[in-house]
């Protein structure tokens, strides 16, 4: 379904979503991550309830993400983080390695109550590390 297509409710919510993936893209670009994580602190911190389920949100946020160059799943998973806690949610966000052979590679996905929420795939390939904040 194209954007116009969209129910008014969904097409404000796709711009909410691009709005925060950009947020969080040039934030991932221009600050160390330390930096980041307070300042999706700080901004998920003011509330304004958006009436809208989590998975739908979480469903926004990764496909509008499609069209916003380099919204990798950390960017993903950071602005749906001030989205869900900006709706009174507590999400938490977890970064793990990938745990088979090959090259590096490192995954962002965001949890709520306990479940994963928004960058849920293959999450048996990755070992969750630590994160503060």
């Amino acid at each position: 379904m194209t954007f116009a297509r969209l129910p008014a409710a969904d097409r404000m919510l796709a711009v909410r979503a691009a709005g925060w993936l950009v947020v969080a893209r040039v934030a991932l670009w221009t600050m160390p991550f330390a930096r980041v994580q307070a300042l999706v602190a700080r901004l998920g911190s003011r509330r304004g309830s958006i009436g809208v389920a989590p998975g739908r949100l979480a469903w926004t946020v990764e496909t509008t993400a499609r069209s916003i160059p380099q919204a990798t799943c950390l960017t993903q998973a950071l602005a749906a983080q001030v989205m869900l806690s900006r709706a009174g949610e507590e999400p938490s966000l977890h970064i793990g390695v990938a745990t088979d052979r090959g090259a590096f590679e490192a995954h962002a996905w965001l949890e709520l109550h306990g479940r994963p929420l928004v960058g849920d795939r293959e999450l048996d390939r990755y070992a969750r590390l630590e994160t503060s904040g």
